[in-house]
């Protein structure tokens, strides 16, 4: 019999929940742990290609790049603050910062890590005026503002994603689990062991459901895909790649298949940043420029470039028969993963399941509070059309019943090691305090050329 294909989708709040600041606002104004990283805001601006530090004018004139992205890192900050005041007042079991996703229940409800979610900084790229920053310098020729907005905005954008990579970096050398020495394997095994047993958290009758279809089957693949640049979780499931893992009373065979990062990776040396299409960007002028040339959208497939990274994950969702959601914010920015998402659980046999990361200590607890925030997770996955929100269709019971919650504790002394569902916030804290005692190199040299080596 074919092993049930189990693929675990993780977002910024995977590496959060490991004790890392990897929050938009901790890139902006620099991590609170590693100090030789600064902010963006704090860090002057500099264009990182190899070519003249100027950019030719339409007027054929000549104009500082470096003044250039400061201005424009200048409306950056500004609309990312419009949306982060928009998403505290809006914020969802997920972190979703748009109104359009809130929920009554949610706004009782807290992310219990804070650091602000991505997809409000990318929309805000979206949001800038361009055509206002370039105004004084912009041509009667239309073609000559195009290429001139081109390459100005790359200018800007290779800066961006260079420091963005610096301070993702920085926080990710604060997590190795090699410093734990003997310890290492353990933290692997409780990590394992935990994915393996995620049902274990489900409702009771939910929980015997998954076991069933886990059970029945025999044998489990369990697959990962990540929007995280990092390798963290790399580290936690190396040394039980391609070994065989046995758990359950029925001795299920589990084994772990793949680990794709289509948002990029620091191991690849690319970040995919930016809006999930050019509906998102509000500026005539630069969605001209990205209708032709794709600037500040996320890349799809593109057979000419050999980039295929998103078509490889997208496949491993058709693939799978259980897909979990944890630590993804539902955000417009990435619309298109939400929207395949919702195609896929329309099949039979597919299950979807939500890791809800909560504190609830202020509110009832029990099957009301448990409902509440079931709706609140579906409404943030399925109100997307591939582009935008949009009002989210009727659902059968028979899809609405594969929509499976992990469960929320009833007592707040539970709160923290119930929500821990994977024991991240444990095995973190003992890693990150392991690296700190042992300072380790930058993650430029040794340790990054033994992780291309695996």
């Amino acid at each position: 019999m074919k092993p049930i294909n189990i693929t675990f989708l993780f977002g910024n709040g995977f590496d959060k929940a490991l004790g890392l600041h990897t929050g938009y606002d901790d890139f902006l104004y620099g991590s609170r742990e590693v100090q030789d990283v600064k902010g963006y805001i704090e860090s002057p601006g500099k264009y990182v290609y190899k070519r003249a530090d100027v950019c030719r004018r339409p007027d054929s004139g000549s104009l500082g790049l470096t003044s250039l992205i400061e201005t424009i890192k200048a409306h950056v900050q500004n609309e990312i603050y419009k949306w982060h005041s928009v998403s505290m007042r809006f914020k969802s079991v997920f972190g979703v910062g748009e109104p359009h996703a809130e929920g009554a229940y949610t706004q009782v409800l807290r992310m219990k890590s804070g650091g602000g979610d991505w997809s409000n900084a990318e929309l805000a790229f979206g949001k800038i005026k361009y055509s206002e920053i370039f105004e004084q310098f912009l041509s009667p020729d239309p073609a000559k503002n195009v290429e001139f907005v081109k390459r100005a905005y790359r200018a800007f954008y290779g800066d961006f994603t260079s420091k963005l990579k610096d301070h993702i970096a920085g926080e990710n050398l604060r997590f190795d689990v090699s410093a734990a020495d003997g310890d290492a394997f353990s933290f692997s095994k409780e990590f394992v062991r935990r994915i393996a047993t995620f049902h274990h958290h489900l409702p009771h009758g939910h929980k015997k459901l998954v076991q069933e279809v886990i059970y029945g089957r025999g044998a489990a693949v369990i697959n990962f895909i990540t929007f995280n640049y990092t390798d963290t979780l790399e580290q936690l499931i190396h040394p039980y790649m391609d070994k065989p893992i046995v758990f359950g009373e029925n001795k299920t065979e589990f084994k772990i298949g793949k680990l794709l990062h289509p948002h990029g990776s620091l191991i690849r040396g690319d970040v995919v940043f930016g809006v999930d299409n050019t509906g998102q960007i509000d500026d005539p002028l630069l969605k001209q420029v990205s209708e032709s040339s794709g600037v500040l959208v996320k890349p799809r497939p593109d057979d000419n470039l050999g980039y295929d990274a998103e078509a490889a994950a997208m496949s491993l969702l058709d693939e799978s028969d259980i897909v979990v959601l944890y630590g993804v914010s539902f955000g417009a920015s990435d619309c298109r993963w939400w929207k395949k998402l919702a195609d896929w659980h329309t099949q039979d046999g597919k299950y979807l399941v939500f890791c809800p990361y909560v504190q609830i200590s202020n509110i009832s607890r029990g099957p009301e509070a448990l409902r509440m925030v079931r709706e609140d997770c579906i409404r943030s996955l399925f109100q997307y059309d591939g582009v935008q929100a949009t009002p989210m269709a009727p659902m059968d019971d028979d899809t609405a019943k594969r929509i499976l919650i992990l469960d929320i504790p009833y007592r707040s002394d539970e709160l923290d090691a119930a929500c821990d569902y994977f024991s991240l916030s444990v095995i973190g804290e003992q890693v990150i305090a392991r690296c700190r005692e042992q300072e380790l190199p930058s993650f430029g040299d040794a340790r990054l050329r033994r992780l291309k080596s695996r």
